[in-house]
């Protein structure tokens, strides 16, 4: 850890071992997690759009879309984390609290309960325009 702490740049291990648990931790808590309610949200929008092979080949498509997405929250993180801890300024302290802020807000949306949502699928509101436009045509 020594070497490793001093090839790095820090003063000492126990500030090199502080930020690596600190990274780690924030990105554990803050960005792996957005994963899964990622990539179901994906393959529900996916399979909201008709059957056939484009859409099994953007179902596969999903997946490491997802966690390419996740890992680059990932090292957004790691990266606004590591600047502030090595080059500290107002401006590096503004830029992690906004990548802490964007990657909570994240969180917060893809973990909200999908009952407390007012938005309705397409199937549903296509669904409604038909029985709407049935009303209409005859003369309700």
């Amino acid at each position: 850890c020594a070497s490793s702490a001093k090839l790095a740049g820090y003063r000492s291990v126990s500030e090199y071992m502080i930020t690596q648990i600190v990274g780690w931790v924030l990105v554990f808590v803050l960005a792996f997690p957005l994963t899964y309610p990622l990539l179901l949200r994906m393959i529900n929008c996916v399979l909201s759009f008709g059957d056939g092979p484009l859409q099994l080949l953007l179902a596969f498509l999903c997946c490491p879309l997802a966690y390419m997405y996740i890992y680059v929250c990932g090292g957004i993180c790691w990266g606004a984390w590591l600047t502030l801890v090595k080059e500290p300024s107002p401006i590096q302290l503004l830029v992690f609290l906004l990548v802490l802020a964007a990657l909570i807000m994240q969180l917060l949306w893809l973990f909200q309960n999908p009952s407390r949502r007012r938005t309705e699928s397409c199937r549903c509101v296509k669904r409604q325009t038909y029985e709407a436009l049935a009303h209409v045509q005859s003369g309700e």
